[in-house]
This record gives C-alpha cells, sequence and structure tokens, in this order.
C-alpha cells in the first residue's frame, strides 16, 4: 500500500482552489452595467447627455426597463439604442438627452435589468440611483440683473408738448377716419386687423396690463396666469427677433436667442421667467401672490429694455 506524501493534500487543495477561482472568474460579471453622465450637477432646463451600457451574452434575454419611470425627474429625448455584438456577448447602449425641471436634486432611479439564460434561470442586475444637482439658476447676491436706471431729466422747449398735442390729434383724426373706412366695407375683419396692425411692443404691453387687472393670482389660478405671461414674453421676441417661437420648447428657444442679437443679461433675465414659468406650468409649482407680481413686473422691464435696445438700434442704422 502506498504511503500519501504529506504534500499531495496541499496539492490537491490548491489545484481545487485554483479550479473554483477559474469558474469564478468566467462567469463572474457575466451580466454587467452602467451609467454616465456628461454633467454631475446643472441649472433648470440644461440638457444632460446620459449613457446607459450592458453587456450580456447574446443568447440572454433581456428585459428593457421602463425608462419614463426610471427617468421621471426629467424631459426625457430618448436616441436610438445602439447594439453590437463581440463574439459571446452583446452590447447595448441607451442615450439620452435629459433635462431637469425640479427645484430639488433630481436622482435617476435604480435601473433594473432582469435577464433570462437559456436554461431558464433566471437574474438581475442593478445600477444604484445617481443623483444630479440642481445650482441655483440666480444667487440672492447676484448683482448681474441689475435694475433699470431712472430716465434723465430733459428740458423741453416752449412749444414742445402744444406741437405734440397737436400731432396727437392730427393722428388721432387720421385713425379715426380711416377706422370709419374700413368698417364701412368689412365691420366683420376690422377688429382683427386693427389688432395685427399694433406695434409688438404695445401688444406686449396691452396685452400685460390686461394680465395684471385679471386677477389670477389672487384666484389660486397659477397656471393660466404664467401660462399667459410666457405667451406674451415669447410672442414679442418672435416679432423683435424673428425667432419662431411656437414649436419651440423653451431649451431650444434658448438656443436660438444665443444666436441672436440678444444680450447675455437681456438673455438671462428672459430665461429666469421662462424657466420659472415651467416650473408653474408643468411641474405643479404655486409660488405665493407676491412672487407672481414680481415676476410680471420683470416681464415688464425686460420688454421695455428689449424695446428701447431696438429703438437705439434703428436710429443707430438710420445714422449709417
Amino acid at each position: 500500500m502506498r504511503v500519501m506524501d504529506k504534500k499531495e493534500p496541499i496539492a490537491v487543495l490548491l489545484t481545487l482552489l485554483l479550479l473554483v477561482l477559474s469558474v469564478i472568474s468566467t462567469y463572474a460579471d457575466i451580466v454587467n452595467a452602467s451609467i454616465t453622465t456628461d454633467k454631475n450637477d446643472a441649472y433648470l432646463g440644461d440638457v444632460i447627455n446620459l449613457t446607459v451600457n450592458l453587456n450580456a451574452p447574446k443568447d440572454y434575454k433581456i428585459d428593457i426597463p421602463n425608462w419614463k419611470d426610471v427617468l421621471s425627474n426629467f424631459d426625457v429625448q430618448e436616441l436610438q439604442p445602439e447594439t453590437a455584438i463581440k463574439g459571446d456577448i452583446k452590447e447595448y447602449k441607451f442615450n439620452f438627452k435629459i433635462t431637469p425641471f425640479i427645484i430639488k436634486n433630481a436622482v435617476i432611479k435604480k435601473i433594473t435589468f432582469n435577464y433570462e439564460q437559456p436554461d431558464k434561470k433566471k437574474g438581475s442586475f442593478i445600477i444604484p440611483e445617481k443623483e444630479i444637482k440642481i445650482k441655483e439658476l440666480v444667487k440672492k447676491d447676484d448683482k448681474d440683473i441689475k435694475d433699470i436706471k431712472r430716465p434723465l431729466d430733459v428740458s423741453y422747449p416752449k412749444y414742445f408738448f402744444p406741437f405734440i398735442i397737436l400731432i396727437a390729434v392730427i393722428i388721432i383724426a387720421i385713425l379715426v377716419f380711416l377706422i370709419r373706412y374700413f368698417l364701412k366695407k368689412k365691420k366683420a375683419k376690422a377688429d382683427e386687423k386693427a389688432l395685427e396692425t399694433i406695434p409688438p411692443y404695445e401688444k406686449a404691453m396691452l396685452m400685460l396690463d390686461e394680465l395684471k387687472k385679471s386677477g389670477y393670482p389672487e384666484k389660486g389660478e397659477m397656471k393660466k396666469f404664467f401660462t399667459l405671461l410666457s405667451d406674451t414674453l415669447r410672442h414679442y421676441i418672435e416679432a423683435r427677433y424673428e425667432i419662431p417661437v411656437l414649436d419651440r420648447t423653451t431649451n431650444e428657444l434658448f438656443v436660438e436667442m444665443k444666436k441672436s442679437a440678444m444680450g447675455p443679461s437681456i438673455m438671462d433675465t428672459v430665461k429666469q421667467i421662462l424657466v420659472f414659468s415651467d416650473l408653474v406650468k408643468f411641474a405643479k409649482m404655486m409660488p405665493a401672490v407676491d412672487e407672481s407680481g414680481n415676476m410680471l413686473e420683470k416681464t415688464y422691464d425686460i420688454i421695455k429694455v428689449m424695446h428701447q435696445a431696438f429703438e437705439n438700434q434703428f436710429k443707430e442704422s438710420e445714422k449709417a
């Protein structure tokens, strides 16, 4: 009978250990996934590029998660997914453009990929939730947006105001004559034509005056109030800068504004008003009555600033 060498049990154990490690290394991470974003913090309205990668054996059945539930804290644009096969592994790439619309930090929820092997065994791989930090749009001590300065006191000639009154009377008389003339021809279309001929600035001021008298904030109709407020600002921008607004989201409008002659300080204020309005309209935020009044006054002011900038530009072009 052969006597076992003392070293033989150790050799057997090492062989078994290497075999177990080989099996583990073969099957470890057979299904794996990861998530990447190009930003870990963002402002409201910023676009974030999100990519979810998944690697699994090509003969595994994969259940794709409900992306609307996972990304419920964002406005989502889902791009065409990409797939590739490398050997026995199938690679999935899911691409999204996401936009946060809530004031507090937005969370990309936990992502669960359930799978079924060829032998009907089931499993899952989970990607933990990821938080996107929302930065403040305007800090309390921010001095970039300043109040409009008071107009300079200007002295006028002695007959200036009588002359202005005379011109006004003549203009009114001409307008009355024209209105009566058109009313005789087409009474049904006269009001519509009169509205169409009102310059963008005067039209915006009239709409804001009506909104101020509406009392919607006091009645709790915040969504209606901010819908009309943002529409008034959007239509003035469309008329003044020739930027189409009806088929544009707020983010797309910001991209077009950057291409226009709109200054950065004006753009920042416009962005603040439109983003705040979107929060009320889509995120069901309920601001205080005083906040709605402040936003209305800010809209008055920024339209006046844009109008003055347009007038100055027009005068400069006439001099040239």
